[in-house]
């Protein structure tokens, strides 16, 4: 039928639209004549309120660049033919409820200005939504799509619902905008599934969504949930941005799971989540609470290049393979964050008397801290990562410090100087500038002892003897007791202690009481400081 008869036969109602289908597909041949008068054309036509529930449709059905002023309804009708809205205008409700499309629905660039209803539709072929624009509701709840679905360059600016759908054939929602949030929650994608450059203004849910085929996410940003969803294929989220807090929890990762170069604005939980293959959070950037608690990973996991505002949490988690931690960074948390925070600074900034609610929060929070810099080091100890795992030591005990570990426990104190003199074993700097500091202190301690003009008196007594300067024999004296075992100076003590202190009658070398006690001082420290220095040199090669 031509545009005309169209409109006039639809004016008839669906009884006698109907009849007419009936008719023509009792006719039905694939000649063009047939396909001719089978067709249905409404193109470019204005409608008040168009009513086409249960009407059937034996061919095509021609709706382009059509207007719909009014309420439409296409509940529960037929097309055996193609469907053609593109380009067309829905300026209030458009509802095609348990409507079935045979062929191609093609959408493409309509705009429904009003609330759209597609729940329960049947697409048995290509369902075309290419730069259409949503700015009512849309619903497509429990639709079954059967073939390939493009929803490309699409806007939604009110909520999008996606509810329990069938996806049977590939989707493609790249570069679509979500402005109101969307509802993907019990739907199964059961072939490819592409959000790429996608934005979710608002947020959207996929929670115990089924993706069996692979499934990009890549490049695209905003506010999303994924609790208990199941990736069958790779997941790729490469570059996306998390604009707020985003949730992973007890998700299954079957294949692959890429996340790198990832920016999680808020917080990110991935608790009791299985990693069934590879997984990769290289180069991630977390501004809020990181949770990796009771994750499984079964394959390769790595974290290389990672960078987090607070401590992540990796409490029981399990992984086959030791994970990859190189060149992870964790910024020190600030007063509202769990890291290191200043005793002081949390209790100083309460005037209203609430220092003890705020030591006790500062209590929970680094106590909590230590924990997870203790499953931390476990990990890279597994990874046998040596250095990360000497960082995630000292930042657990200095975690502790102040909260657990007290100045009346001894290990306070040792764990202190541990740090001042060795920063923990990691370096082999800081021992040897303290030992040498320390071995030039006790050569000016010794100068300050000298016994001034001792050298001239025993000079005359004891003529066979050889004196050095001062200053050499205050430095040599200090050198062996700084290095008694190495420094090869032992047969010159007593030639450096007279030219110091003098001798007595015998001709023999005299030495302060002060002076012996300080010596062994100086050498219970040096021993202890030199020990430091081989500890680093072990910790820094790995030393068995």
């Amino acid at each position: 039928m031509n545009r005309d008869e169209s409109i006039r036969l639809f004016e008839k109602g669906k009884e006698a639209w109907n009849a007419w289908a009936a008719d023509v597909s009792a006719r039905q041949d694939d000649s063009d004549g047939w396909k001719a008068e089978a067709q249905a054309d409404f193109s470019s036509h204005e409608f008040g309120n168009a009513n086409f529930s249960g009407f059937m449709f034996p061919g095509r059905a021609d709706f382009s660049e059509s207007r719909f002023l009014g309420n439409s309804w296409f509940i529960g009708a037929t097309v055996y033919g193609a469907a053609d809205f593109k380009n067309a205008t829905f300026d209030n409700e458009i509802c095609f409820i348990k409507t079935t499309f045979m062929t191609t629905a093609n959408f493409e660039g309509s705009s429904f200005n009003g609330d759209a209803q597609f729940g329960k539709t049947v697409f048995q072929d290509i369902a075309d939504f290419r730069n259409a624009a949503f700015f009512g509701m849309a619903n497509f709840n429990n639709c079954s799509f059967s073939e390939f679905v493009i929803i490309t360059e699409t806007t939604f600016h009110q909520y999008a619902m996606f509810h329990k759908i069938d996806f049977g054939d590939q989707v493609s929602f790249a570069e679509s905008k979500f402005k109101g949030g969307a509802t993907f929650e019990f739907s199964v994608f059961n072939a490819s599934a592409d959000f790429r450059d996608a934005k979710f203004e608002d947020l959207s849910t996929f929670a115990n969504v089924q993706f069996k085929g692979d499934v990009a996410f890549g490049g695209f940003t905003g506010v999303t949930r994924f609790e208990h969803a199941t990736f069958d294929g790779e997941a790729r989220f490469a570059k996306g941005t998390f604009d707020q807090v985003v949730r992973f929890d007890d998700t299954t990762f079957n294949k692959g799971a890429r996340f790198e170069d990832c920016t999680f604005r808020g917080g990110v939980a991935f608790s009791a989540s299985c990693f069934a293959g590879y997984a990769t959070f290289d180069r991630i950037e977390c501004h809020g609470e990181v949770s990796f608690q009771g994750v499984e990973a079964r394959s390769a996991f790595t974290m290389a290049g990672a960078s987090f505002s607070r401590v992540p949490i990796f409490n029981q988690a399990t992984f086959s393979e030791a994970p990859r931690l190189d060149n992870v960074r964790i910024q020190r948390a600030n007063a509202k964050g769990i890291g290191r925070v200043s005793v002081w600074n949390r209790l100083k900034g309460s005037p209203d008397g609430r220092a003890g609610e705020n030591w006790g929060e500062l209590k929970a929070q680094r106590g909590e801290a230590a924990v997870r810099w203790r499953s931390l080091r476990r990990l890279a100890s597994q990874g046998h990562d040596h250095q990360r795992e000497m960082l995630f030591f000292r930042e657990e005990v200095l975690a502790s410090r102040w909260i657990s570990d007290m100045p009346w426990h001894a290990h306070f104190w040792f764990g202190l100087l541990y740090q001042l003199f060795s920063d923990f074993g990691r370096s082999l700097s800081r021992p040897i500038l303290w030992w040498s500091f320390w071995w030039a202190g006790f050569s000016l301690v010794y100068l300050a002892f000298r016994e001034k003009g001792a050298e001239a008196d025993f000079a005359r007594a004891c003529s066979h003897l050889v004196i050095v300067e001062p200053w050499i024999a205050s430095a040599g004296l200090s050198l062996h007791r700084n290095l008694p075992a190495l420094s090869g100076l032992g047969d010159r003590i007593g030639e450096f202690r007279h030219s110091l202190f003098g001798a007595s009658d015998a001709c023999l070398p005299l030495e302060p009481s002060a002076v012996s006690f300080l010596g062994v001082l100086q050498s219970v420290v040096a021993a202890g400081l030199l020990f430091l220095v081989l500890l680093a040199i072990r910790n820094r090669f790995r030393i068995k």
